[in-house]
């Protein structure tokens, strides 16, 4: 069976977008995943971006919205740590992460 490029192309978009991983994209397709490597590099596809996915699936469901909450809340990185079971210096940089400007944003030089 012949797929041609637009259907390829767009289930890659989508997938990433979605946040899945080109192993599973891969094995969807049933190809290998340095295949869709191969074709997300040819595309300019960009990996999914998979932090929030790890974080939610090492500190339960929602966790993005409790960190959300609690940085409204004005809570300090020790106290949000605390809650979650990390240092202060990891919440500083999910912190960063989540409201932090892209990389690149912002430089003058």
């Amino acid at each position: 069976m012949k797929i041609d490029r637009t259907t390829i192309e767009a289930y890659l978009r989508d997938g990433a977008a979605r946040g899945l991983t080109r192993q599973t994209m891969a094995s969807t397709l049933g190809v290998s995943p340095s295949a869709v490597r191969y074709w997300c590099q040819r595309l300019n596809i960009p990996p999914a971006e998979k932090f929030f996915r790890t974080f939610e699936e090492k500190h339960g469901p929602d966790a993005v919205g409790r960190f959300r909450s609690l940085i409204a809340a004005n809570a300090s990185y020790r106290a949000i740590g605390a809650v979650f079971g990390f240092s202060y210096e990891y919440a500083r940089l999910v912190h960063n992460k989540l409201y932090a400007a892209p990389r690149g944003y912002g430089r003058i030089w």
